[in-house]
């Protein structure tokens, strides 16, 4: 049988466009089941030659690319990561890592020919985070952790929670201070043992699903289970949650669960045929992602005005089968937009899952000299072709030989800002340029501390020197 073990994870990265910035930073501490550490992985990335970073990113973490210069090759270090992920029974986690961190690093195995979906179910793996367990600790566990206020109300900031709980020392947003930080909080959350094992229980897919069918359901409404979405994007005033109507799993997405909710809006006055007014109520969320919780739980927590429209809610969902069935078949049916000119990095959600020939010419390449390398991306599909050349145009050889090709010479034309070779990601956004890198370090300088500027400064240096801008 498979040993379980968590790693809490941490990365700082170039920028947040998952599709096309990187990992500078990346540490993890592996535990047991019961958070004994066992072992501490830290690792600092070069920037790569393609790489862009965003100035505000610098600003915030102090990673620019001279101080990453005796870092590992980024894709060395994306390689390490991928096995610490998909090694037998590991548990990745960390604070707030299914909202940005994992899928960011999904994006990095995937540019890098690795699979970017085994480290969640593969072997005994899985994946976990600890924001939305702070969260209902929080709800129903207040006693556990000191909670820090602001002029806002509570705040939920790792940076917040470690200052106000005195977890661990070190400067935030360094990875290895925060991942510190997080398994520090988690041993906190874990002295009450079963209410950390109940809320792990959200993360195993299994066991969510069977949660989530046994909420109670509105009469008349196969599919309609009514429960709690638990979140932090809902924020403190909603204090993280919203009572919602489930409408169903996606008919496309099918690990999503979609809901409609209960205290936005008197659903009796919603348009049904109003697309726009239907989207603002809905949430959609990925089961073993999120926490669904039994709705009577909460009702201490609303105000006699919330309370009021819940139960109005919940009785015109009881009476209005036909048009809760109009917007279920709709909300469950919607598909996000399909971007015709996505770039090879950004293709993960565009393109077909490789065969299991395609993976082992996928882990040849890795293998291969540059030039043996270079004969074998011939046969790769379009999207892993462009990323190939890409991996490729990285290493030494190339540097030294000239090596290029014309859809390589496109993407470089790209970076530097031509027009016609715009790169857009999966949501439409475009790329980071060298120019509008230029652009933005000359908005910040001015408004910049002394510290500051020197990190702008560096940066302004590195892009002169490798882009000539």
């Amino acid at each position: 049988m498979t040993t379980k073990t968590f790693l809490f994870y941490d990365i700082e990265t170039s920028g947040l466009n998952k599709a096309f910035d990187q990992v500078l930073e990346f540490a993890a501490i592996r535990t047991d089941a019961a958070l004994n550490p066992i072992e501490t992985h830290e690792c600092l990335v070069q920037v790569s030659r393609d790489t862009l970073p965003d100035p505000h990113a610098v600003l915030v973490h102090h990673l620019t690319p001279q101080a990453c210069a005796n870092g590992q090759v980024e894709s060395d270090a994306i390689r390490f990561i991928h096995r610490l992920m998909n090694q037998p029974g590991t548990i990745s986690l960390g604070y707030n890592t299914l909202g940005f961190d994992d899928e960011f690093l999904r994006f990095s195995f995937f540019r890098h020919l690795l699979t970017p979906y085994t480290h969640q179910y593969a072997q005994g793996c899985g994946r976990a985070d600890l924001y939305p367990m702070v969260l209902m600790y929080y709800l129903f566990r207040p006693n556990q952790l000191k909670w820090p206020r602001t002029e806002q109300g509570v705040s939920m900031k790792l940076e917040a929670l470690n200052s106000e709980n005195q977890l661990a020392s070190g400067r935030a947003h360094t990875a290895l201070a925060d991942v510190e930080a997080t398994l520090a909080l988690a041993q906190k959350l874990y002295q009450d043992q079963a209410m950390w094992s109940y809320l792990l229980g959200y993360f195993d897919k299994q066991t969510a699903l069977k949660r989530l069918s046994d909420l109670p359901q509105v009469e008349g409404f196969s599919k309609g289970q009514v429960g709690v979405c638990v979140e932090g994007a809902l924020g403190a005033l909603n204090q993280f949650h919203a009572p919602v109507l489930i409408l169903g799993m996606h008919q496309v997405y099918r690990n999503q669960c979609v809901m409609l909710r209960l205290d936005r809006k008197r659903l009796s006055t919603l348009d049904y045929t109003d697309l726009n007014e239907i989207q603002a109520c809905m949430l959609r969320k990925k089961i073993s992602e999120s926490i669904v919780a039994p709705l009577n739980r909460f009702e201490s927590y609303w105000d006699d005005e919330r309370r009021q429209l819940i139960q109005d809610n919940l009785k015109w969902c009881a009476q209005a089968i036909a048009p809760i069935q109009s917007i279920a078949e709709y909300c469950t049916g919607l598909t996000y937009p399909n971007v015709p000119d996505c770039d090879a990095s950004a293709a993960l959600y565009q393109v077909d899952f490789p065969d299991q020939a395609l993976i082992l010419q996928y882990h040849e390449f890795w293998k291969y000299s540059f030039s043996e390398a270079s004969v074998l991306i011939s046969g790769f599909p379009e999207h892993a072709r462009q990323c190939a050349e890409r991996l490729l145009w990285r290493r030494p050889e190339a540097l030294e030989t000239g090596w290029s090709s014309p859809t390589l010479n496109q993407y470089l034309a790209g970076l530097k800002g031509h027009a016609s070779n715009e790169r857009v990601d999966y949501t439409g956004r475009i790329a980071r340029t060298a120019q509008m890198v230029r652009t933005q370090i000359q908005t910040c300088y001015d408004q910049s501390s002394k510290e500051q500027q020197r990190l702008l400064d560096q940066l302004s240096d590195w892009l002169k020197v490798t882009w000539a801008v």
